[in-house]
């Protein structure tokens, strides 16, 4: 039976005190190890900050880490330019952009005056919070400071973070943080529910992403009512949006909406241009760390927990399926973040923290040394500068 709820003691902020703490769906098979002098210290600075605000350290940290490491660009590129053009006038149909439907980033740019060439900024800025969050979220569900610090890392350092450097305006950050969000809070409905709603509505294709949420919410919360609740609150939140949608289907015909992608001229095109590369584009998204996913599915499959397994392999065949429609192949396998995020948890309650925090450690040395490379259409490109 899932482990929703605890109470015990915790050494994770540098002191020992009584607190409830919502875990991660998982029965306990391990005990959690004695902490290290760095799980200490991080522990320490937490109480002294807050844990709130050193998270967003850490994600300012890996941001800057992964930008050094990249060579960030300075000047919006390819879709980021046309999202720059729409954070000016969100609504002004006579602004001509196939993107228009995803409206989310450029009314967050346009309502905090990050307007054109300085709309790069808030995919930066969500980036920085994506990455904190990832802190937060994996030491408010028990895990070491250490361990949380490195599952920041691991999407710091991949593709996840990368391509947003690089090409300054597209908003996939955004995207990546409300989902974030959605899965973390899973079991608050009215949060989730809203989280997931502005994902959808900053990028559509988060709806490829539903089957594998719907077999993390039973793996959660087995409540078919609670299930029927979240649905109609999910349509509630998501009413502005298709009304947006509804508008901007009659008055721009331009852009790029369910017939141009499921078209089939797109789809033959699409299966086209992938196929020489795929296997190398779908590696790039998170290089080593697609380790962690692997090795949760092999023990959840020696214990034959079918419902497990069914969520990384029902998320990850949907985030392949969006490449039936598109060609950015990493681009859209970094949807799939989610797969890493929970096989570094379930690893570390399944075989220990010294065993997930060694293993997260030498992916992230180890990656340094592997190519940091997206596959475009077919072509490999190298995003270090």
């Amino acid at each position: 039976m899932a482990l929703q709820l605890s109470v015990g003691l915790h050494a994770s902020a540098g002191s020992n005190r009584l607190r409830q703490t919502y875990i991660w769906p998982l029965a306990f098979t391990r005990q959690r190890t004695s902490m290290t002098p760095l799980d200490h210290l991080l522990g320490r600075l937490e109480d002294k900050v807050g844990r709130f605000w050193f998270a967003s350290l850490i994600g300012c940290m890996w941001a800057v880490a992964a930008a050094l490491f990249v060579g960030p660009g300075l000047v919006p590129k390819f879709h980021g330019e046309e999202y720059s053009d729409l954070s000016q006038a969100p609504f002004d149909l006579t602004i001509s952009s196939r993107l228009r439907y995803r409206i989310l980033g450029p009314l967050i740019g346009y309502l905090l005056g990050l307007r054109g060439a300085w709309f790069l900024v808030v995919p930066w800025i969500f980036l920085v919070l994506f990455l904190g969050t990832i802190y937060n979220e994996t030491r408010r569900t028990d895990l070491s400071p250490t361990l949380a610090l490195l599952a920041s890392g691991s999407m710091a350092f991949s593709c996840v973070t990368f391509i947003p450097l690089v090409a300054p305006g597209y908003t996939d950050p955004i995207t990546y943080f409300f989902v974030l969000l959605a899965f973390a809070r899973i079991g608050h409905i009215g949060l989730s529910a809203g989280c997931l709603a502005l994902a959808i509505a900053n990028h559509e294709a988060v709806l490829f992403l539903l089957p594998g949420f719907l077999c993390w919410w039973w793996i959660r919360t087995p409540d078919v009512k609670r299930m029927a609740r979240y649905g109609f609150v999910l349509g509630l939140a998501l009413v502005p949006y298709l009304a947006y949608r509804y508008w901007v289907s009659v008055h721009h015909s331009t852009a790029l909406d369910v017939a141009y992608y499921f078209s089939e001229a797109n789809m033959t095109n699409s299966m086209r241009e992938i196929t020489p590369t795929a296997l190398w584009g779908i590696f790039a998204a998170f290089r080593l760390f697609w380790i962690f996913p692997i090795v949760a599915v092999l023990l959840h499959l020696r214990r034959r927990r079918w419902i497990h397994v069914a969520f990384y392999v029902v998320t990850l065949f949907g985030v392949l399926f969006q490449l039936l429609i598109a060609f950015d192949t990493t681009r859209m396998l970094c949807l799939g973040f989610p797969l890493v995020l929970v096989g570094i948890w379930e690893v570390a309650h399944r075989r220990g923290w010294p065993f997930a925090t060694r293993l997260a450690l030498a992916c992230l040395l180890l990656d340094l040394f592997v190519p940091a490379t997206m596959v475009g259409s077919n072509q490999i490109v190298h995003l270090r500068h």
